[in-house]
């Protein structure tokens, strides 16, 4: 790290900064540094780097919305000092508010995750999840209707996800990550598998470049849906949905050339979550109808590809026909509660706004009551429940769509109803990890949680750094069909083929 003094930044001070550089120089420059991601934060020295993707990305997205030409051109130096002045931007919130912690670092925390948590699972999940999972039995789709994934992307699934794994794949290295490339000979197969070149690049319109005006209005929305004067949005503006999640490339910098500020970004938007948003800004609630439903079905599918557990799905019982958690997993020494919630975090969970801890209770409390149902019918033996024993421990489990990172945490946890046995709040990430787990292993993870656990509540995190996965079948099978990585597979290039999260 250089020898500047950089403290708590004054947002205000930061783009007076940024308007030091040239725009597009810097924008160039920021290009060069990430194709290469892999998770790594800390330098040779041990030292935490300020060039990360949740620095860049924040960055960029201040250049575009309120950088200037003509300014000098950066050095590594300077762009070292102005990804670290972003890291250490103030929050807007007062010290003397009793959650300025919590906000504080669930701003951090979610600012990063997106980035630190990329797997070969990621492109696997969307092809296992919304072209291999099916409704449930009886279900009429409100908009996932046949074809419905071809008027959101312009094309299928897998070719959606083979034309962001090229661009990811083509972005590496310290080079401008720019569109369109110069194909070499070895790439036309690939691009071949995919429709050709024509396609491709369609596919690329369609879903992953936007002009600086489309980035800037795109902030501009996200802004004033969480602030609602002045002032307030041009505090909130630096910790707002970042657009370049949604299209990681820029029309604009340099002339027939689209270029990728942060090339990590395009691993996101061609993730299931990536796609989960665009659909949720075309078609709104009827979309979360259908995702919620085939999330559903997603878990079970999981859950019964470990064929020595007994799985069984929701229950109907009592006379007003309530219905219990979504699936119940049976071993031979626990059983396990699951309840499906496809939510996503919000802005006011994701910005660590006032409303941080009201906004996890929106969206997950419903699940822990449902839970506790579902447990004080087992134990009351309640007739319908009779296939489930009530002579084993119990465990639930909440599996949200989009991982909410500090849904475990005592100040959020304290404020949802209290869990009447151990309950935690999972990604599905979790999960998938879950069911590769031994039969030792899985053993040891529940008797953990159960011992782990306090007034119902226990953290996964510190069960999940310990845990030996295996091989996710399931998404090894969506993995190797996606048609770039079939011939990525066929021609011997294997690293990420199993599509499991194997903690790598």
């Amino acid at each position: 790290m250089a020898n500047w003094t950089v403290t708590v930044t004054r947002y205000q001070d930061f783009v007076s900064m940024v308007r030091r550089y040239d725009r597009d120089a810097t924008l160039i420059a920021l290009s060069t540094f990430l194709g290469g991601w892999a998770g790594n934060l800390y330098d040779a020295n041990g030292k935490i780097l300020s060039v990360l993707p949740w620095n860049v990305a924040g960055l960029a997205t201040t250049l575009i919305g309120r950088g200037t030409s003509g300014g000098k051109k950066p050095s590594r130096r300077d762009i070292d000092k102005l990804t670290y002045m972003y890291f250490n931007l103030a929050h807007p919130v007062e010290e003397s508010d009793p959650q300025a912690a919590l906000k504080l670092i669930t701003r951090f925390v979610y600012q990063q995750w997106p980035f630190t948590r990329q797997s070969g699972a990621d492109w696997a999940r969307p092809a296992s999840m919304l072209v291999d999972t099916l409704f449930p039995s009886g279900y009429e789709p409100e908009v996932m209707k046949d074809g419905w994934e071809r008027e959101l992307l312009g094309t299928d699934v897998g070719t959606f996800v083979s034309v962001g794994f090229m661009l990811n794949a083509m972005s590496l290295g310290d080079y401008m990550a720019g569109y369109p490339f110069q194909w070499e000979e070895t790439s036309l197969a690939y691009l071949k598998r995919i429709g050709g070149e024509a396609e491709f690049d369609a596919v690329f319109r369609n879903n992953f470049v936007a002009t600086f005006d489309e980035i800037r209005a795109a902030r501009l929305t996200a802004v004033i849906s969480t602030a609602s004067t002045d002032g307030a949005r041009f505090l909130r503006e630096p910790f707002a949905y970042n657009p370049l999640f949604t299209t990681p490339f820029v029309e604009g910098i340099v002339p027939g050339v689209a270029i990728a500020p942060c090339a990590p970004a395009i691993a996101i938007r061609a993730s299931t979550i990536g796609i989960i948003y665009a659909g949720l800004q075309r078609w709104g609630v009827a979309f979360t109808h259908d995702v919620g439903k085939l999330f559903e079905a997603y878990v079970g599918r999981q859950l019964t590809s470990r064929t020595e557990w007994t799985v069984l799905s929701e229950i109907c019982y009592g006379r007003d026909d309530s219905l219990s958690v979504d699936w119940f997993v049976i071993t031979d020494r626990y059983v396990v509660l699951i309840e499906c919630k496809s939510a996503l975090p919000t802005a006011a969970v994701r910005e660590g706004s006032d409303r941080i801890i009201a906004a996890h209770v929106d969206k997950l409390d419903k699940s822990v009551r449902q839970l506790n149902r579902s447990r004080n019918a087992i134990l009351a033996g309640v007739p319908e429940f009779r296939s489930v024993p009530r002579d084993l421990p119990l465990v639930g489990l909440s599996v949200t769509l989009g991982n909410f990172e500090m849904a475990n945490q005592p100040d959020i946890r304290s404020a949802m109803t209290a869990a009447d046995f151990p309950v935690a709040m999972v990604g599905v990430d979790f999960l998938e990890w879950f069911v590769t787990l031994s039969d030792e292993e899985l053993n040891r993870t529940l008797s953990e949680a159960l011992s782990a656990s306090k007034d119902g509540v226990f953290d996964p995190g510190s069960l999940g750094n310990g845990m030996k996965v295996g091989r996710n079948i399931l998404l090894a099978k969506a993995f190797d069909a996606i048609p770039v990585h079939s011939l990525l597979i066929a021609n011997g290039h294997v690293i990420g083929a199993e599509g499991s999260n194997d903690g790598e």
